[in-house]
């Protein structure tokens, strides 16, 4: 999922399985998933600019981007 200015919002349970790749330039990633560090061999360079988050919940079968310029990217809980 891509946008440039709104607001980007996921929602997962605990027994979710996926790699996260979540950016946002000018804007912020909110997050309340506790990620492992990417276990896939990925190698993602770290930015001066804005707000970044990689990581792997559960085994990551999925493969999840995130992308935005200056909206904010919500990665919450599901009720």
């Amino acid at each position: 999922m891509k946008n440039f200015s709104g607001t980007i919002e996921v929602h997962f349970s605990g027994t979710d399985s996926f790699d996260v790749n979540a950016t946002s330039l000018k804007g912020n990633v909110i997050n309340q998933a506790s990620f492992k560090p990417d276990t896939h061999g990925s190698h993602h360079p770290a930015s001066k600019y804005g707000q970044s988050l990689f990581g792997t919940m559960n085994e990551g079968h999925a493969k999840v981007e995130l992308s935005s310029f200056s909206g904010t990217i919500k990665i919450l809980k599901r009720d």
